[in-house]
């Protein structure tokens, strides 16, 4: 049994581990003398071994919001309702998200044996319906005071979340058991926490799998309508729900059958609320190599760090390839004459300016390409470009990633 020391005051996380399940981590707040005090962080219903209970909520009230404490979703009775709500949601692009039970995940992914995905914060598994669609269920990893923070933080940003470029949310799993653990030479009665978001599967896999299969080839229009539909994407986030992704990057843009992009991994996006459009922080998160400078440098979050995120994935997108250390060499060699490709380096260079400031919005971004819509592409065969010829025998010419 192995402990940590949480971020809340006089507070301890006992790791354990159970028979074909992650970790789980405990949350004890104790008291003076023999007491132990507990209190359910995803609750925040108070409770006590060896004295009567006292209300504790007031303890964590700067911690936990009431907001938070809110369970947002409605929860379905049994496992049979739940299968037939997810199966409505999947065909109702309207319908709202669900709170699940861990049985019926537990049920779907059949005891959680079907990995499909692993990252930083969690476990991906696939889950079965009746019907015989597919659904996505993730498991955080750990749930000690920052990932509960941003299972939360996660949640708030999901629910209302609907658009064609970003992974559908289905629902989420809550679930909190009281169980008696071994605590220095002692059994106290404490929370083991799981929490589980359940998402559409995306059967395509991830844009980082194919940037990095490069004997797979993709043409200009799958190439350009990947760098659209992530703008897109990012607009509705941006523009519609005030949300500042914060992670964006190739592992985080799931593909379906139809070439079609869909931002994932809320984990660590921030929503912003009335005219407030910048934040200062001291917990630096995210991926090195996508992180906006002035974040890195200062703790400076604003829709302009994402922006400088897109710029990374468009010049990945254009290259073909996850190494961008030829980049320049690369543009160099391309004797091409397509506005739209032009365009798409342009904008991928002032998506990286080191002053935010000169960063376009992704208004401005998706205004630039709208301008591309109506221009006809015209394809010169060159150094990493591919030819072909179809069935009727004559040339063709297409451009691929390399």
């Amino acid at each position: 049994m192995k402990l940590l020391r949480g971020c809340f005051k006089n507070t301890v996380f006992i790791s354990t581990h159970e028979a074909s399940s992650a970790p789980h981590f405990i949350s004890i707040i104790r008291g003076s003398g023999l007491r132990a005090w507990f209190i359910s962080l995803a609750s925040g219903r108070p409770f006590a071994v060896g004295a009567s209970s006292i209300d504790l909520v007031g303890h964590c009230s700067k911690k936990v919001s009431a907001s938070r404490r809110k369970a947002p979703l409605p929860e379905m009775d049994d496992q049979e309702n739940e299968d037939q709500a997810l199966e409505h949601i999947l065909t109702d692009a309207n319908a709202e998200p669900v709170m699940l039970s861990y049985a019926f995940l537990k049920s779907i992914t059949n005891d959680f044996s079907c990995v499909i995905g692993r990252g930083g914060f969690g476990v991906v598994y696939k889950g079965y319906l009746h019907n015989g669609k597919t659904v996505a269920v993730k498991q955080l990893s750990k749930t000690d005071d920052f990932s509960e923070k941003q299972f939360h933080d996660e949640l708030m940003c999901l629910i209302r979340v609907k658009h064609r470029n970003i992974v559908r949310f289905l629902g989420y799993c809550s679930d909190t058991q009281q169980k008696m653990a071994d605590f220095n030479g002692r059994f106290v009665l404490a929370d083991i926490r799981r929490r589980f978001l359940c998402f559409e599967f995306v059967p395509n896999k991830s844009l980082l799998h194919y940037l990095k299969e490069q004997s797979t080839g993709r043409d200009w229009k799958t190439r350009y309508q990947l760098i659209e539909g992530i703008c897109q994407g990012l607009w509705y986030l941006h523009h519609e729900e005030h949300i500042n992704h914060l992670d964006l990057k190739p592992e985080n843009i799931l593909l379906d059958d139809d070439m079609v992009p869909k931002i994932s991994d809320f984990g660590l996006s921030r929503r912003f609320s009335g005219e407030l459009n910048v934040i200062i922080t001291e917990n630096i998160c995210g991926t090195l190599g996508y992180i906006a400078p002035e974040y890195l440098s200062k703790g400076e979050i604003s829709f302009k760090a994402d922006i400088f995120s897109l710029g990374i994935i468009i010049k990945k997108i254009l290259m073909g390839s996850n190494d961008l250390s030829d980049f320049e060499k690369w543009h160099e060699s391309q004797d091409v004459h397509c506005p739209q490709l032009n365009r798409c380096i342009q904008i991928s260079q002032l998506c990286l300016e080191d002053d935010q400031h000169k960063r376009p919005t992704i208004g401005c971004i998706i205004d630039m390409l709208n301008d591309m819509k109506t221009t006809t592409t015209e394809t010169i065969v060159s150094p990493g470009f591919g030819h072909s010829r179809n069935n009727s025998g004559s040339s063709e010419e297409y451009v691929y990633l390399q």
